[in-house]
């Protein structure tokens, strides 16, 4: 699956970059730091990480302006641990918090946890991203209600149908 791989990449690519960017710091590289930061910001939004898209930004900023990073690291360094978590456990998801409807298509917590936090941003690239990179694992029905709220620009309905539905089909 395209997704998964671009999540192996991400953290392939940034293993470590609280601790890059303070090596950078150490040798007064803040150029370097956020060109990491707007890079790392990038990746992360496209993929639907909004808190490591968020923690990215927060340190390219406060490098553009010229504020103290030190906070900004440490939140990162957290972020990225957390994230890096939360990849991991959707690439080895098992078959538990599934379920599957009459189409076969299986949604997993994972992809209604991707889904909850792009309704949620009210941001509409993010959200047309997250049901594009959800849509294989989205039952037809509800991918269509899903489409039919955006389109509509009614992202509180999008909620709405999501959580019926898991009240309804995860188990």
């Amino acid at each position: 699956e395209p997704y998964a791989r671009y999540l192996i990449k991400l953290l392939r690519d940034n293993p470590a970059p609280a601790e890059v960017a303070a090596e950078h710091l150490r040798r007064n590289e803040l150029p370097a730091i956020g060109a990491m930061a707007h890079k790392l910001r990038g990746a992360a939004g496209s993929l639907a990480l909004p808190a490591l898209a968020g923690a990215a930004g927060d340190l390219e900023m406060r490098i553009d302006e010229g504020h103290d990073i030190t906070a900004s690291l440490i939140a990162l360094k957290d972020v990225m641990q957390r994230t890096a978590e939360a990849i991991r456990a959707f690439l080895q998801h098992g078959d538990s918090d599934i379920a599957v409807e009459e189409d076969g298509v299986a949604l997993d917590a994972d992809s209604v946890q991707i889904l909850t936090s792009a309704f949620a941003s009210d941001n509409a690239d993010q959200i047309d991203h997250a049901l594009l990179i959800c849509a294989p694992r989205l039952p037809r029905m509800l991918q269509e209600a899903l489409q039919r709220a955006v389109e509509d620009f009614d992202f509180r309905r999008a909620e709405t149908t999501l959580r019926d539905w898991q009240t309804t089909h995860l188990h």
